[in-house]
């Protein structure tokens, strides 16, 4: 998955859009501590979404993957349709909210 980090996520930041990366998995995925680190390192950012099928995923990494980048972990078992869930995540991230914001106004105090 580091390599998946990597390709997704090493690419020159423009300002001017919301990056996001979505992760599928169907295993175990392993070094944990690396891949948290090259997201951090390298998410600049970026909403990051991922998708587990089957039951070898390593949920802890996926949950805190996206936990940690203001995204979403979703999860599907091996019999079950996936069709609902992956709308699910597309319906979750076609329409992008804003989060962070922050707004003045000359002479005034805002809460």
């Amino acid at each position: 998955m580091l390599k998946g980090v990597q390709a997704a996520l090493g690419k020159p930041v423009n300002e001017e859009y919301l990056r996001m990366a979505v992760f599928f998995t169907d295993g175990y995925i392993g070094n944990e501590r690396e891949i948290l680190s090259e997201v951090s390192k390298l998410g600049g950012g970026a909403r990051v979404f991922a998708f587990g099928v089957g039951y070898d995923v390593n949920v802890r990494l996926l949950d805190r993957l996206s936990d940690e980048n203001h995204g979403k972990s979703d999860y599907v078992k091996e019999k079950e349709d996936v069709a609902p869930k992956i709308a699910g995540l597309y319906n979750k991230i076609k329409s992008p909210v804003m989060t962070e914001l922050a707004m003045e106004v000359p002479g005034l105090r805002l809460r």
